[in-house]
């Protein structure tokens, strides 16, 4: 536990943080039900290295899924350690949620000291969304793991030290595989982690820009690996491509799973329109989807506290840098070495005080010290030229008054910077240049760390906002910021003036009751609870700190922790009780359950194709078709063709070997129809079964399939319904026969 802090007490929170971490995310986790589609691939890749390696969804290797497998990859190698149970395939979810909260902690800790990260740290555990997550097989709590380990890794190099530059590598390397994970949704935040990596560097402008563009090479290097060897082997020695028209991977992952998203797939021809199943799904596009219905439950509950000490920070910030400014404007004129030294103090001081922030104050100090360097004279001097009667000392009697209200903050900030620099000291890098000095070094880091946690708050937040649709847990990337942010906002309110602290918890306690209103029949208890808990804050904040009695002061930080993390608490709790529900491992939403596409309208006829599929799914295929099926497979390598691999997955779960058409979405031209008919005319194949659960079939390869199945096949009497004419099929997509065909 050295690597996390070197204060026993430290150790022992974060060692009961990370135990509440694991009854969370883990309690009871071996009751819950997995996502069949990525399941029956782990299965797949569990069994066979080939398929392990090139991460096919079936046991014969046909197709992929329509996902890169880094996430497979790890929940099949637990299968092939503990055997293929259910939590197996859960086991990395819940232990890598887990390890985000010390690592988090860490992190945190390292920007803006150990009260903002044990703030952080509880309000990661409690972020509802992620409870949810990690009890599916969900490919985005793993994606969210490797990119926090990432985040550890570039604040630790931040820190220096003699294996920096590897620090700095194992950071790129880990956003690599995120990428492998979730794909473009990992890449998007590549710029912010070259950005701070940028900022934090030492050197010249031109040596910290290459650092930056090395670290982007090599994440680029270690994203595309499995791309470039996948494309490298001939098509006939792997499975197709899932979500691709021309069996590519680099079309799956930067069309069908990249800018489609964003811009929406397109329908009629278009053989990846099916990846507009999701448009609308969240709620309708827009800087309101995060807080409608769909999401608001999921990760909002803090977020206003994020974005306000997210603007407070780079104000603090902007105004530091005016004191920097100022001062070297100040120590560039020829003045004496004590006259300096007051001018000096008197800027830092001012706008210190003007700024009202520990960034002011520790820019304030920095200005003082780089005065007495530039003037050539100690710190005694300067002290009795500002204790005589200097410019310095007007000064700063003219600005007590402001001072006075954040001098708490001030003291800590300076505090912390010192500290910081006894135990690390100035550091080269592996460029050989020397850091600024400490308090700017400080400063520095603070600025980069609100850049950091913004911009990942920022881009995400505009990207979900600006998708076609997407899945309510896509926000578990908000997470880590969300809390980062505002465990920061509330340690600084905290230790700032006696109005911020109220303030911060009346604008979350606020909009915790709005959201609550979202879901007015879900726990309806919980809004007024909130309220009165805020009320309450509000009121013992300002007394606890006049009366400075410790006794109020626990008790109004009791109040402020109800008031703050009550509801997500509540909505995170949900889960723990919840018995294994499909559409809990599909939806992965905490709180009331949601739908696979929830804030989504749909038709009354598409309803009811989906309540049938849902019903599939709770229940898995028809019994009297699957033994239809074994009964008369005779020794075909395929008992049927299953029309889409989410279709297909309850099949491959009862271990009979299906051949999934199309894909994910049905649409993929895999097999095309002359490939169908070919394997029914070798004797492959004989069967084939269309659902009612289809994620698309708009494209034209899907429909000639369909078009050939009704020419060309027979339903079985009594597991199909009636059938209709290719041409008639086509037409009316909502009257399409549904069960068992016999092509023979």
């Amino acid at each position: 536990m050295v690597w996390i802090t070197r204060r026993s007490s430290d150790r022992a929170l974060v060692a009961a943080l990370t135990a509440l971490a694991a009854v969370m995310f883990g309690w009871g986790f071996q009751r819950g039900r997995t996502h069949p589609f990525y399941t029956a691939a782990v299965r797949s890749m569990g069994a066979n290295w080939h398929d392990f390696v090139y991460g096919a969804f079936d046991p014969s290797g046909f197709i992929t899924t329509d996902k890169l497998p880094g996430a497979f990859w790890v929940q099949a190698l637990s299968v092939r350690i503990f055997g293929f149970h259910a939590w197996a395939v859960l086991l990395p979810q819940v232990l890598a949620a887990t390890a985000c909260v010390p690592l988090l902690f860490v992190t945190v800790r390292r920007w803006a000291g150990r009260g903002a990260a044990y703030a952080a740290a509880v309000g990661y555990t409690l972020t509802p969304v992620t409870v949810a997550l990690s009890r599916t097989n969900i490919p985005d709590a793993l994606m969210v793991f490797f990119m926090v380990v990432a985040a550890h890794a570039l604040w630790r190099w931040a820190d220096g030290g003699r294996r920096a530059a590897w620090w700095l590598a194992a950071s790129a390397v880990w956003l690599g595989v995120a990428f492998n994970v979730k794909m473009g949704q990992a890449l998007l935040v590549v710029p912010v982690f070259a950005g701070t990596c940028f900022l934090l560097g030492a050197g010249s402008r031109w040596w910290r820009l290459g650092r930056a563009a090395a670290y982007g090479t090599l994440v680029a290097v270690v994203s595309l690996a499995w791309m470039v060897f996948v494309t490298l082997t001939p098509a006939s020695q792997r499975p197709y491509i899932d979500g691709s028209v021309h069996n590519s991977v680099w079309e799956m992952v930067f069309q069908y799973n990249g800018f489609g998203r964003i811009g929406g797939q397109g329908a009629g021809t278009d053989p990846l329109a099916g990846g507009a199943v999701l448009s609308g799904a969240g709620g309708p596009a827009g800087l309101g989807r995060i807080f409608g219905t769909a999401s608001a439950g999921q990760i909002s509950w803090l977020v206003p506290a994020a974005v306000v000490g997210l603007a407070a920070g780079l104000w603090a910030a902007w105004r530091a840098r005016r004191v920097r400014l100022a001062a070297a404007s100040v120590a560039a004129l020829p003045v004496t070495a004590a006259g300096a030294v007051g001018a000096f103090a008197s800027v830092g001081a001012s706008v210190g005080a003007t700024a009202g922030s520990a960034a002011g104050a520790t820019a304030g100090s920095a200005a003082f010290a780089s005065a007495q360097t530039a003037a050539g004279s100690s710190p005694s001097a300067g002290t009795t030229a500002i204790s005589a009667g200097s410019p310095a000392s007007t000064s700063t009697g003219a600005a007590s008054g402001q001072m006075s209200s954040v001098e708490a903050l001030a003291a800590h900030a300076s505090q912390h910077a010192s500290q910081h620099a006894s135990q690390h000291g100035s550091r080269a890098t592996d460029s050989g240049h020397q850091q600024p000095t400490d308090p700017e070094r400080a400063q520095r880091k603070t600025t980069a760390g609100y850049l950091f946690w913004g911009g990942w708050l920022g881009i995400y937040g505009l990207a979900f906002c600006a998708a076609t649709g997407i899945h309510s847990y896509y926000t578990s990337t908000l997470a880590p910021p969300v809390a980062a942010l505002a465990g920061a906002a509330f340690i600084a309110a905290a230790r700032g003036r006696t109005w911020q602290l109220p303030a911060l918890v009346a604008l979350t306690a606020g909009w915790a009751f709005l959201a609550s209103r979202e879901t007015p029949h879900y726990q309806p208890w919980l809004r007024w609870f909130v309220v009165a808990a805020a009320v309450a804050a509000i009121a013992l904040v300002p007394w606890a700190r006049i009366a400075r009695n410790r006794a109020l002061g626990a008790l109004s930080a009791v109040a402020v922790a109800a008031a703050a993390l009550a509801a997500p608490a509540v909505w995170a709790t949900s889960v723990l009780t919840r018995k294994g529900d499909m559409m809990g491992s599909v939806a992965a939403s905490a709180g009331p359950p949601q739908s696979m596409f929830g804030g989504r309208k749909f038709s009354a006829a598409a309803n009811t194709e989906i309540q049938h599929g849902i019903h599939d799914f709770e229940h898995g295929p028809d019994p009297r078709v699957v033994k239809f099926l074994q009964r008369n497979r005779d020794g075909r390598p395929y008992a049927a063709a299953i029309d889409g691999s989410m279709a297909a997955a309850p099949y491959l779960a009862d271990n009979l070997p299906v051949l999934p058409m199309g894909g994910f979405t049905s649409d993929a031209p895999a097999p095309t129809v002359q490939g169908l008919a070919n394997l029914v005319h070798t004797g492959q194949l004989r069967y084939v079964v269309v659902s009612q659960l289809r994620m698309g079939g708009h494209s034209v390869a899907a429909q000639d399939r369909d078009t050939w199945v009704t020419d060309h096949c027979h339903g079985v009497p009594g597991l199909a319904s009636s059938t209709a004419s290719g041409t008639a099929r086509a037409k009316d997509k909502t009257n399409s026969p549904t069960g068992v065909f016999d092509c023979s």
